[in-house]
């Protein structure tokens, strides 16, 4: 074939051979298209935040693992933020208001709880409250649940948590991670945290406040405990809770002592509290010398961490989070262990 005739053949064949490369383009698209909205299950019980964060409102999560801090920016109501944990390379992942942080290796799921914005148009805000997940880098965000949803924790590949309806009000109910096998589980809107080996705890809710576990694999129910408790965290043999029936103090008991002997360790009333390593801290209930106040699991080395009335306390590996109770955005912080001091939770905001 000589140069026109080649020429010629590649003039009356471009066309196909355009064609040929649209349609490759198209496929591959899709195809990664498909390969990134796929689910990414979880291997395990993977846990998506520590329980006591749970019960003060999941403001703040950790993956220790990469050294970060998932969390709500008070500096940006309440935004969907992450930071390293020494509070560098700080990035938006939402613009919704988050409470009930949780995450795994590849999504952070959380309650969103928008707040109306008070211009004219605001009642056509649609879904401000509601269960969602998102992918870390900020993508492909998915509402799960389209009613208003709180005290969420993640367990393997479901979400715990307590939904509202018109028809049932509030209950406890729970969802997989890609939006399926959504159900109730009780009427109660109990709150349930994990502690470990397919385990959830909760109180009782309507009938007593005894101690109940739920084993996820088949949504079983067994009481452990009759004493009153509240916001139980279980650690290995132990719980820690505040007990009703003690002022609220702050009490250690060994689930597996069939006595169901109890420890006193704050001492004192405490509004709310939470756990790191060997450590509680607490809110001491006190209208003459109210603190924040920190102290041994076996109760000694009780020391003021701040004056004042505090909420939400959040615990990581380095840093404590606590907010104020009269302004509940407003956020300050001190280390996890060694030397008490406190500084503003100011992380700044991003554009």
């Amino acid at each position: 074939m000589n140069y026109s005739g080649f020429r010629t053949f590649i003039i009356n064949h471009l066309k196909y051979l355009a064609l040929i490369i649209i349609v490759i383009t198209i496929g591959t698209t899709i195809t990664v298209n498909r390969i990134n909205s796929r689910i990414r299950y979880n291997d395990g019980n993977v846990i998506g935040n520590y329980g006591g964060n749970l019960y003060n409102g999941g403001y703040f999560c950790e993956d220790q693992d990469k050294g970060i801090i998932y969390f709500a920016n008070p500096n940006d109501g309440m935004k969907l933020y992450s930071m390293t944990k020494t509070g560098t390379n700080l990035t938006k992942i939402s613009d919704d208001y988050v409470t009930f942080i949780n995450i795994d290796d590849n999504y952070i799921y959380y309650a969103r709880n928008n707040k109306l914005t008070g211009n004219a148009f605001s009642f056509m805000v649609v879904d401000r409250c509601a269960l969602c997940r998102i992918k870390k880098n900020g993508k492909q965000k998915v509402t799960l649940v389209h009613d208003p949803s709180m005290n969420v924790c993640l367990i393997g590949n479901y979400l715990y948590y307590i939904r509202y309806t018109e028809k049932y009000a509030s209950t406890f109910s729970r969802i997989k991670i890609d939006g399926k096998d959504d159900g109730m589980i009780m009427r109660e809107p109990v709150t349930a945290v994990y502690a470990k080996d397919n385990y959830l705890y909760y109180t009782g809710y309507e009938r007593d406040h005894s101690l109940y576990r739920i084993d996820t694999t088949d949504s079983s129910v067994i009481q452990v405990a009759t004493e009153n408790f509240y916001n139980p965290i279980v650690d290995g043999r132990s719980i820690y809770y505040l007990d009703p029936d003690n002022d609220y103090h702050v009490t250690c008991m060994d689930i597996h002592d069939p006595d169901h002997r109890k420890f006193d360790i704050s001492r004192e009333r405490a509004d709310c509290f939470n756990l790191y390593g060997n450590f509680i801290f607490y809110q001491r209930g006190s209208s003459e010398n109210p603190a924040l106040v920190r102290v041994r699991i076996d109760g000694t080395e009780s020391e003021k961490i701040a004056d004042g009335i505090y909420s939400s306390i959040n615990v990581t590996s380095s840093y404590i989070y606590f907010a104020s109770y009269e302004n509940p955005e407003t956020f300050f912080m001190a280390p996890t262990t060694g030397k008490v001091y406190v500084q503003l939770f100011n992380p700044g905001k991003v554009d």
